[in-house]
């Protein structure tokens, strides 16, 4: 899923890092890799539930652009249909 992100490739990307994410719930980085993937093919409801998975994967641990990008996705939530 990482190469995938690595190269753009983000609809590709979104199923292999569903997988990780099921297999270990506690993979932060596979949580903020999947967050990336939907939100930029366009989903950004379920990019926005996936960065917020990883805040909760690993508490404590604050990740500057998995922080912004929340912000920027809760905005486009909030903000425009």
């Amino acid at each position: 899923g990482r190469t995938l992100v690595d190269l753009y490739r983000f609809p590709e990307a979104v199923a292999p890092l569903r997988r990780a994410v099921e297999l270990d719930p506690d993979l932060v980085d596979a949580h903020i890799l999947l967050g990336q993937a939907l939100a930029n093919t366009g989903r950004h409801a379920e990019g926005l539930r996936a960065l917020l998975d990883s805040r909760e994967a690993l508490p404590g641990i604050v990740h500057p652009w998995r922080e912004n990008m929340i912000t920027a996705l809760s905005a486009l939530s909030d903000e425009y249909v």
